[in-house]
């Protein structure tokens, strides 16, 4: 095995930490679509069943893809684990959620039952990482805003108080601001090496 060359006039100094950025711009990009959503749900909110419906079938449809792409789920087989229920939770919802449109009680439970889930998958995740790590902080954050929100959504169906859309923005509202708050926490150092010219 060849030994590394160092080039003349170049001295290795020390291993300095860099920032993975990837996980912090899912994490903003998320935060983004969270805001288009709420503020096409507050804006539409009466323009009819068909604008609804598709309104209320984009959210776990997306939410899907994101969590297929999440870079914070790259390490582990858990977290591969996760990935993978995530995703086949959001399209059940999808699914789901086009046959309950008509009807919001049973679309309220569906997302409740889906929040609570994901929720207890983000805290399970937290729980198992490491120390103070970037992933911990933001799973648990998000875990407990999904569990909360799912309580709501049960309690608004058993007590026929639901109304659909604007329900799901409240959640996609503080959706926004728990992944806003998780792109400042979702920061990975990785090392690299300085060089410097002698």
């Amino acid at each position: 095995m060849k030994s590394q060359v160092i080039p003349p006039g170049l001295l290795l100094q020390e291993t300095l930490p860099t920032e993975d950025t990837q996980p912090r711009n899912h994490y903003l990009l998320r935060s983004a679509i969270a805001v288009a959503w709420t503020w096409a749900a507050m804006t539409h909110w009466t323009a009819g069943p068909v604008v609804e419906g598709a309104l209320l079938i984009a959210y776990p449809i997306w939410d899907a893809i994101a969590n297929l792409v999440d870079p914070s789920q790259n390490d582990g087989l858990t977290a591969s684990l996760f990935r993978f229920v995530n995703f086949g939770l959001s399209c059940l919802v999808a699914t789901l959620a086009e046959l309950y449109v008509d009807d919001i009680g049973s679309f309220l439970n569906v997302f409740a039952g889906w929040t609570i889930s994901v929720g207890l998958l983000h805290l399970i995740i937290g729980q198992r990482s490491q120390g103070d790590g970037p992933d911990r902080r933001p799973a648990i954050l998000i875990g407990a805003q999904s569990i909360v929100a799912g309580i709501f959504f049960a309690v608004c169906a058993r007590l026929n108080a639901g109304s659909g859309l604007t329900d799901i923005a409240f959640y996609t509202a503080s959706s926004a601001l728990v992944f806003l708050i998780a792109s400042f926490w979702a920061r990975s150092p990785r090392p690299s090496k300085q060089f410097d010219f002698l």
